[in-house]
């Protein structure tokens, strides 16, 4: 008999908000969700990890990465007060299912290959003293974070050390709660100039697609 896994998240965390959305990387397209009861993503230059509860799963499972359209579907609609009792995501198999409102259910097979090894990106939580470089952040990579993690007006940005020693922008590290990651920007005039074309390009395109 096929064993069910559970999977419960709470309601404000939306880790699906940073995965891309190119076909041609599709372990990214979804959320990976791990033994350890974690689900995380990434987009790019950013990362989150969220928490999440896990039952069911067999001795020996290696997690599944849930597409992002159907974590995003079920968020949208779970009610805020039954998280605890009701799963988010049921796995059976390759396929996992969910709730995605009025009624109705729907199901897909989860993404195949492996997730990065996305713990190597976490610093080392020493506080980066490199008072020459030109960093910057990208504001809207900074913002979607943020609403993946469901923090608050009080969340700040920390620059720290990564391990291969470069710097990167922090979330709130911590063993237990949400936490993002997002690399930060090396600029000058010329880059600048660059990121700025090719963010009036990106919303074009999105104007044009909606």
């Amino acid at each position: 008999m096929m064993t069910a896994i559970n999977i419960f998240v709470e309601p404000q965390y939306r880790p699906d908000l940073c995965c891309v959305r190119d076909p041609s990387r599709p372990t990214l397209t979804g959320v990976f969700h791990e033994p350890s009861r974690r689900q995380v993503a990434e987009h790019g230059f950013v990362l989150v990890a969220c928490p999440c509860r896990i039952e069911g799963a067999p001795e020996g499972w290696q997690g599944a990465i849930v597409p992002a359209l159907l974590f995003s579907k079920a968020q949208a609609v779970k009610a805020r007060n039954l998280w605890q009792t009701k799963p988010l995501l049921t796995i059976e198999g390759t396929l996992v299912c969910a709730d995605i409102g009025d009624g109705m259910r729907a199901q897909m097979s989860l993404i195949e290959g492996r997730f990065p090894a996305w713990r190597t990106f976490i610093p080392s939580g020493e506080q980066n003293d490199d008072s020459d470089a030109h960093l910057a952040v990208d504001v809207r990579k900074a913002v979607t974070m943020h609403r993946a993690l469901g923090l608050g007006h009080g969340a700040v940005l920390q620059l720290i050390a990564s391990p291969n020693k470069g710097p990167v922008y922090a979330f709130g590290p911590s063993d237990d709660k949400a936490f993002g990651l997002i690399m930060p920007l090396m600029w000058n005039l010329g880059t600048m100039k660059q990121r700025v074309a090719a963010i009036v390009a990106e919303l074009k395109q999105e104007a044009k697609n909606a």
